[in-house]
């Protein structure tokens, strides 16, 4: 809290300087340790029973160690490929046995899931509801990282600040120290930074992000020509950060 008191008062360009998108990088790791750590709480929560593995995966575990014993620098590919060849040797009395098995196991697993549902409290449910959505937050976010990779989607530039921090940071007296431990530092001296020096820092990012709206709307108009759009599109909700953040660009376009 005293961190971000400490820098309320900063100004780029007439806009007060938000810390938190600076941070964002670095606050994501934090938030995600922290909802890790809040998922981690015990309760009265069962172990969840596994699935049965399939007669093929089975086969795959009984035989994928002797194979691997046989040839020491054999890479994962190539077992898989070998253990394909292997299943396909077996007779089908012997894959009629597993399938049997896993049969078995199935009505078994079947049983213990009821077991388990029986068992869970309204506290326990509604704990795992929630890791569950968290589990597919995350996912959404790392397949929308991908699809930007893929589609070659432009980076936001560091504000005023983070260009100041960008260079000052490798100076000799900072040696050995962290980022995240440096912005109170950087804070203090940006605020005392004569104006023309400051405006410097300001001018540096305008730049840096008007060639980043024009990137942003080159990238949007290959993303229209190259119907991958709506790939992106399907995978953002309203209230994603691809629909918010191309709102907001927009807007600074117009």
């Amino acid at each position: 809290m005293a961190l971000f008191k400490l820098t309320t008062g900063v100004f780029t360009g007439g806009n007060v300087f938000n810390l938190r998108s600076c941070l964002m990088p670095h606050l994501n790791s934090v938030t995600t340790a922290g909802l890790k750590q809040q998922t981690s709480q015990p309760l009265s929560i069962p172990e969840k029973p596994k699935k049965p593995l399939t007669p093929y995966f089975k086969f795959q575990g009984q035989i994928r160690n002797k194979i691997m014993e046989r040839n020491p620098n054999i890479k994962i590919i190539e077992v898989t490929k070998l253990v394909s060849e292997e299943w396909k040797k077996i007779g089908e009395a012997e894959k009629k046995r597993l399938e049997s098995e896993y049969a078995k196991e199935k009505e078994i697993y079947a049983q213990n899931v009821k077991n388990y549902h029986d068992e869970l409290t309204p506290e326990a449910i509604e704990f795992l509801r929630k890791e569950k959505e968290v589990k597919k937050q995350k996912k959404e976010k790392r397949e929308m990282k991908k699809l930007f990779r893929e589609t070659g989607k432009p980076k936001k530039p560091g504000n005023s600040f983070y260009l100041f921090i960008k260079d000052n940071i490798d100076k000799k007296e900072y040696e050995g120290k962290s980022y995240m431990s440096l912005i109170p530092t950087f804070a203090k001296l940006w605020a005392t930074l004569e104006e023309n020096e400051k405006e410097k820092y300001i001018q540096a990012y305008k730049k840096k992000y008007d060639k980043y709206k024009k990137d942003l709307l080159k990238w949007e108009e290959s993303l229209i020509t190259e119907g991958k759009l709506e790939r992106i599109e399907d995978k953002s909700s309203p209230k994603s950060s691809f629909s918010t953040s191309r709102s907001k660009d927009r807007k600074h376009t117009e």
